[in-house]
């Protein structure tokens, strides 16, 4: 499990220990907490829970961590890859029910859904709630889905899916992600699940102010359409100014034909004259961006790719070691402490007291130049964001 994680010190332990590693289907499962900055416990809290720590420098945003997190999984092969909060508004118990299309082979990709269920619909601010509806809407329109939630941050995705995507935003991720997935024929799948509506503790970095919140949302959905339709987008704002361009023309053509005069409409045809220009720019960069767009497209074909031959040897290793451990009597003590079988362990859910200064850390630091990536051993990966 792969957790970006920023001063979450009173839920991670939680979330973190009541993570299922016993679930039908899955052979082997394994925590990474990425610490994006934390001042406080979170990364001592995360270990004790028995997950892997991964200290990263400075606060890079939700984007940047969520990309170490999937490069991260796939390096150690996994199969599965599990995407949920570190605040502790979703249950890690239902890790099971969300990867449920994905292991009857339905689904490459599955999102939690709020408002799937109205029996499970949360209680939260109603500018929040109006707001998601509005995104929803738009990414549906944009990409022919018919999802009821697009902002959900407890996911799952499927090893190809994780290959396929190409994530850059620094805010966020779940819109982008969901865009990028279904440009590129992922099967998308909702499954409804309870849901918090609002944090028990903290405040969300993500929707901490709804200006900034819309802002941000409507620069990631215009960028998704730009990189996935952008003949349509670009076309479109061509013919906004075109088309009353041209109907302004006609108009003062037909109104000098019969009056002999352009007043009082003399301003018009210079204006309709610079819309048309304007029109005809848009239009020739909405043909540069539909080539542009099928460079993109190929590039990342040759990433899936090259994500594939570079990761395949790392997955059939993982494969091996998981077999081996499996055969065994006795598992082999592990990072997550000592496991009297595979796929078990023996964690309190009492978080431990605090640890003074000179108590030894098992923290891993990374960099965006030093991954680290010795250790990952395939099977089903969680991510926490």
């Amino acid at each position: 499990m792969t957790i970006p994680a920023l001063n979450e010190e009173k839920t991670i332990y939680k979330v973190v220990s009541e993570i299922p590693r016993n679930i039908p289907g899955i052979s082997w499962t394994e925590v990474i907490v990425l610490n994006d900055g934390s001042t406080d416990r979170t990364a001592e809290l995360a270990r004790a829970a028995g997950a892997t720590v991964v200290t990263l420098r400075g606060r890079r945003g939700l984007g940047p961590v969520f990309r170490m997190g999937m490069m991260h999984a796939i390096r150690g092969g996994a199969d599965i890859i599990v995407n949920v909060d570190g605040d502790g508004q979703f249950d890690s118990r239902d890790v099971a029910k969300l990867i449920q299309p994905i292991l009857r082979n339905t689904a490459d990709f599955v999102t939690c859904s709020r408002f799937g269920d109205p029996d499970y619909q949360p209680a939260m601010q109603p500018e929040k709630y109006w707001g998601n509806k509005v995104v929803t809407w738009m990414i549906n329109r944009l990409c022919g889905l018919n999802l009821t939630d697009v902002s959900c941050g407890f996911r799952a995705y499927t090893r190809e899916a994780a290959y396929r995507l190409a994530q850059f935003g620094r805010w966020t991720y779940v819109e982008e992600c969901i865009v990028d997935l279904a440009s590129k024929g992922m099967r998308i799948q909702e499954m409804p699940l309870r849901v918090r509506g609002e944090r028990e503790f903290g405040k969300s970095r993500v929707a901490a102010s709804v200006i900034q919140y819309g802002t941000n949302l409507v620069q990631i959905v215009f960028r998704a359409a730009r990189d996935i339709r952008p003949l349509q987008i670009f076309g479109l704002l061509s013919a906004l100014l075109v088309v009353p361009a041209i109907a302004a023309a006609l108009f003062v053509g037909v109104w000098f034909m019969r009056n002999g005069t352009l007043a009082p409409f003399s301003a018009v045809l210079p204006a309709s004259g610079a819309m048309l220009v304007a029109g005809f720019v848009l239009f020739l960069l909405a043909l540069i961006a539909e080539m542009v767009s099928g460079h993109r497209g190929m590039s990342e074909e040759l990433l899936y790719l090259a994500r594939q031959r570079l990761y395949a040897r790392r997955r059939a290793a993982a494969a091996m070691a998981v077999a081996k451990a499996g055969s065994s009597d006795q598992a082999a003590p592990s990072r997550f402490g000592q496991a009297p079988a595979l796929g078990t362990r023996s964690v309190s859910h009492e978080p431990p007291a605090p640890r003074s200064a000179s108590s030894p850390r098992s923290t891993v630091a990374a960099t965006e130049s030093t991954p680290t990536s010795a250790m990952h051993h395939g099977g089903l990966h969680f991510t926490e964001g």
